[in-house]
């Protein structure tokens, strides 16, 4: 940048403005009215605490690819997103920032290249009629139950192409909880350890169906031939770059970046084997649940068994309470059940996180 002193990691928003406005980015992207409209979008995003805390010639790097493949940064549009991520520098751990494609994005360049009259994509309810077959004699049908719970069984992408083919692509939840697992974002720390959240945040929290649909989408890109705008935006997507002080940029591929990064896994609570049968009863159980009543009538069938004493077991039962309660009254009334676990900050942590969702909800309204 061309004032040391300047940083777009402070927490200002206008001093993010005027950081952008004096670095190498500004000198890069010639057009006005991009910049202007980018650098705004950034300022929105630097509010994540996670994001700010990422390499600022990484930040500086995404901006600058998202504004060459013309994606807009907002959310909304979801062309494009700024994934934090960490990386290994030497010995040290510090944290990146990844450009990742999103389904619009990935859909906006299949358009451009000429092959494809259509493309989409949808989530599948646990409702819906739903049946596809791969092969020669391919088919999906999808047909929409008029009421669902919101529980998602699959995520597809589908397109018709210029020379009358159809194609389509389908993957399952565990496929699309196994791409939220490459988000930084997507993980909490239980005192010294990480632990996957059950609950999607973020990105994955405003919108899962739109990060899930990337992958599809994605796969269904690769099966075009390519053109100069798929094989940069493929080249692009899931890299990290670096905009240097002095105008050079330096690109870490999104297989090399896999290579470097944080093998992120979840790290579970220690199960007894002797309830670990038990303990997928219940967990199976438990995600069939939609309603809040349910799970606290389940809970207390077990409170007067001896699995109640066990923290994983009942670890089950506070994420089930926080996912499926829609009020602070249904909250409440598993926490009031919950008494023997009231003084354990991190399951009543689950509980204070999904009130303040609520909280958020109801404001908003």
């Amino acid at each position: 940048m061309s004032n040391p002193s300047l940083s777009i990691r402070v927490n200002d928003p206008e001093k993010q403005l005027y950081a952008l406005k004096q670095s190498r980015l500004a000198a890069l992207v010639k057009d006005p009215e991009i910049f202007n409209r980018m650098a705004e979008a950034a300022v929105q995003l630097l509010t994540s605490e996670k994001l700010r805390g990422c390499d600022e010639e990484s930040i500086l790097g995404a901006l600058y690819k998202a504004a060459t493949l013309g994606f807009r940064l907002e959310p909304e549009f979801g062309e494009c997103y700024l994934i934090p991520r960490n990386v290994k520098d030497g010995q040290e751990w510090k944290a990146v920032c990844c450009f990742q494609i999103g389904y619009k994005g990935w859909r906006a360049k299949a358009l451009e290249s000429g092959h494809v009259l259509f493309m989409g994509a949808r989530a599948v309810y646990k409702e819906d009629s739903f049946s596809y077959e791969y092969g020669t004699a391919s088919f999906l049908k999808h047909v929409p139950s008029p009421e669902t719970t919101g529980e998602t069984s699959h995520f597809y992408a589908f397109a018709k192409l210029a020379s009358g083919y159809e194609i389509f692509d389908v993957i399952g939840k565990q496929a699309a909880e196994k791409s939220r697992r490459n988000s930084e974002s997507e993980y909490d720390w239980h005192g010294k350890q990480k632990v996957f959240s059950e609950n999607p945040k973020g990105f994955w929290l405003k919108g899962y169906t739109a990060m899930a649909c990337r992958v599809p989408i994605k796969n269904l890109c690769a099966m075009l031939p390519i053109t100069a705008s798929l094989e940069l935006a493929n080249r692009e997507d899931n890299s990290v770059t670096y905009l240097q002080k002095d105008g050079t940029l330096t690109t870490i591929s999104g297989p090399e970046l896999d290579k470097i990064s944080e093998q992120i896994e979840p790290e579970p609570l220690t199960i007894d084997p002797k309830i670990a049968e038990k303990y997928l009863e219940a967990k199976d159980a438990l995600d069939s649940m939609t309603e809040p009543t349910r799970v606290l009538e389940y809970y207390h069938n077990i409170s007067k068994t001896s699995l109640s004493k066990s923290e994983a077991f009942v670890t089950l039962f506070f994420n089930a309470s926080a996912r499926t309660s829609k009020t602070i009254e249904e909250l409440a009334a598993f926490h009031a059940a919950a008494k023997d676990w009231q003084r354990n900050t991190t399951l009543v942590s689950i509980l204070s996180k999904r009130k303040k969702e609520i909280e958020h909800e109801l404001s908003n309204v």
